[in-house]
């Protein structure tokens, strides 16, 4: 549980990475919005963390201070069977280590569920 937490909190610092989704990007939109207006619970249930975990998780991202200026989707890779996807994107930040601003263009993994995309 650990380090499935630590996982998705690395994944989310490297980036700067049950609501029903029927596009990779819609589960990315979903992510970012939640994550730039500081609800992580939210942001979570994009992803495919157990929620018996989110809260965890949902702590461990907390204490990095990431702030996200704003991001845009750029392009979707969905793969030939229909069960992941890439989104890549451009994402400005900010974090309590690296006050100045931060742009990246992470390519964030998603997974096709029953319940809809999810971030990974």
């Amino acid at each position: 549980m650990k380090k499935r937490a630590l996982t998705l909190a690395t994944i989310f610092a490297l980036s700067l990475c049950g609501c029903s989704n029927d596009s990779p990007e819609k589960a990315v939109e979903g992510f970012y919005k939640a994550s730039q207006e500081h609800d992580m619970m939210k942001a979570l249930s994009y992803t495919n963390v157990d929620e018996s975990e989110r809260e965890q998780v949902a702590e461990i991202v907390n204490t990095m201070g990431i702030d996200i200026i704003d991001y845009e989707i750029l392009s979707t890779v969905i793969d030939e069977g229909d069960t992941t996807a890439t989104v890549e994107l451009t994402l400005r930040a900010t974090s309590a280590q690296a006050p100045d601003t931060i742009e990246s263009t992470p390519q964030i993994p998603c997974l096709k569920t029953q319940s809809g995309w999810k971030v990974l």
